[in-house]
């Protein structure tokens, strides 16, 4: 899916002022092509994409990634091989193969949770130490160990030339364990448009009553007042 044009609009007002803007997301060619399509290709070295969790990290402008090789790492594989001989989950669920990831979406009408589960339960039995399974608003990811959306920030604070990330604002809608921004959401400045985590510190949702998602995220942005390659976030 495009962009919305309003986001087009604050991203590109954000990027005109100077600042730079990471994208950590689950998916892979699909949302660069989405950005490509909504962004000015001036602006294209000052976006940083982490495709597939932040397991294939590169600037907007860079044709070599992602690397959409239908394959698994090693870590990955006795996973890959345990799900291709599973007789439940290939009937519940579609499975795409990345290197850094494997990506399950729930076959319409089947039980998300239910899939979930059983996921879980093949990647604790099989899986190399440190793969994960985390979830999105529409599938599950198993994801090698090391992948983490927290690395965008690095890459955009080097960008910066910021000696660390804490000053950078993280915007996400799965902050609860096991949603897949629950790292990134624990950062100093994490704001959810979505779920929540349990701690108090960090990962909260400001967005007005009955704003969720995508007209949360258009909220924050619009809040970000920028210019010189700084910028205040107004509550």
């Amino acid at each position: 899916q495009g962009m919305p044009r309003e986001a087009e609009r604050e991203l590109t007002r954000l990027l005109r002022s100077g600042l730079a803007v990471g994208v950590a997301t689950g998916r892979g060619k699909s949302v660069k092509t989405a950005l490509r399509d909504a962004i000015p290709k001036k602006y294209w070295d000052r976006i940083i994409v982490g495709y597939y969790n932040g397991g294939d990290i590169g600037f907007l402008g860079d044709d070599t990634c992602p690397d959409g090789s239908d394959c698994v790492s090693e870590s990955l594989r006795p996973v890959a091989d345990t799900i291709a001989a599973h007789s439940l989950l290939g009937r519940f669920a579609q499975f795409e193969f990345r290197l850094p990831q494997i990506k399950a979406e729930p076959m319409p009408g089947a039980p998300a949770d239910w899939v979930l589960g059983l996921l879980q339960q093949v990647v604790l039995s099989h899986a190399d130490a440190g793969v994960r399974v985390l979830r999105s608003s529409h599938s599950m990811d198993v994801l090698a160990p090391g992948v983490d959306k927290r690395d965008v920030l690095v890459r955009v604070a080097e960008l910066l030339g910021e000696k660390t990330p804490d000053g950078i604002l993280c915007v996400g809608d799965m902050g609860r364990y096991p949603g897949n921004d629950f790292l990134l959401l624990s950062h100093p400045l994490g704001l959810s448009v979505n779920e929540v985590s349990q701690d108090p510190a960090t990962c909260w949702n400001i967005a007005p009553a009955g704003v969720r998602c995508a007209g949360a995220c258009l909220e924050y942005l619009r809040r970000v007042k920028a210019a010189n390659g700084r910028a205040r976030f107004t509550l």
